[in-house]
């Protein structure tokens, strides 16, 4: 059980150095793609109705990784990834469950709102403190730019879960 934590914080980890170092090369129109969010919702999307302890854990890490390069003031994106936790949780409590119990038909929808939402909350918090952060035409060209690399990310693990569970069926024949 504890390999999941240092696996997950192993992830954070390196996304957060490829994401200060090498991603701002590759910006667009100056928005960056965000990979600790990315990670960050693909893990809580992914997480069982009713377990809450790797969501934690993942909004402590994601969030400590982001305020190490964020400009602003410590526990920010941690306040903000908690907020943005418990608007996923309780969207995915009223969703039904059908064939597919994780369609992309719900992760779309629901990373879009999470990340447009975990903006405004940077931005209302950072008004408080009376810090600039720039919300406009850049949020959406950020959004288009993070949902295409999160549907990869979302295929990805995707595809390791179902591998994962595939492997500890009993197969009769």
């Amino acid at each position: 059980m504890w390999l999941k934590y240092a696996i997950i914080f192993f992830l954070f980890f390196i996304f957060t150095i490829i994401q200060a170092s090498f991603l701002p090369y590759f910006n667009i129109k100056g928005s960056l793609i965000n990979l600790n969010f990315i990670l960050f919702l693909i893990l809580i999307f992914f997480e069982s109705k009713n377990e809450y302890k790797i969501g934690f854990f993942t909004v402590i890490i994601d969030g400590f990784f982001l305020d190490l390069f964020l400009p602003f003031y410590f526990g920010i994106s941690i306040i903000s990834l908690l907020v943005v936790y418990f608007l996923e949780k309780f969207t995915i409590h009223f969703l039904k469950e059908g064939q597919d119990k994780y369609p992309l038909s719900y992760f779309i929808p629901i990373f879009s709102i999470s990340f447009i939402f975990y903006n405004i909350l940077l931005y209302l918090l950072l008004m408080l403190f009376h810090l600039s952060f720039n919300l406009g035409f850049n949020t959406v060209i950020s959004l288009i730019y993070n949902l295409f690399f999160a549907v990869i990310g979302f295929y990805i693990y995707k595809k390791i879960a179902n591998k994962n569970i595939a492997d500890n069926q009993l197969k009769l024949f």
